[in-house]
């Protein structure tokens, strides 16, 4: 995995793939923890070309594969050519952005969370200490 990460940073520094900008000073690729990834693109063509090939590289090199029944991919401000190719090259579920999306275990919400979103965590953690 950080194989993986490593070659998204290279294709970042070379300009190849964008990522999208935070800040004037901060753009974001992917965060990576053990095998979980989020990655974040422009849209355009060229970094979901770009994404495929550095895929298809880590898959030829180390046997692994993509779960594409646990992958999912969020779009916002693509244009509907962006998103036919992005859902014809990557086989994974599309979700709006207002949709959980999950990380790490994790369901992260865009427009902010409410007190009855954090109910799953608190039914974990009572089953945890046998509550």
């Amino acid at each position: 995995m950080d194989d993986l990460s490593r070659q998204i940073k290279d294709e970042h520094k070379r300009g190849i793939l964008q990522g999208i900008k935070i800040t004037a000073d901060c753009i974001l690729t992917h965060l990576l923890f053990v095998d979980d990834m989020l990655i974040f693109l422009n849209g355009s063509i060229g970094d979901l070309t770009t994404l495929r090939n550095i895929f298809a590289l880590f898959q030829k090199a180390t046997g692994m594969t993509i779960n594409c029944n646990k992958s999912t991919l969020t779009k916002n401000g693509c244009s509907p050519h962006e998103i036919h190719y992005a859902l014809h090259h990557f086989q994974y579920t599309l979700l709006r952005l207002e949709e959980e999306l999950k990380y790490l275990g994790y369901k992260l919400k865009s427009l902010g969370y409410k007190i009855a979103d954090w109910t799953w965590v608190i039914s974990k953690l009572e089953k945890r200490l046998n509550i």
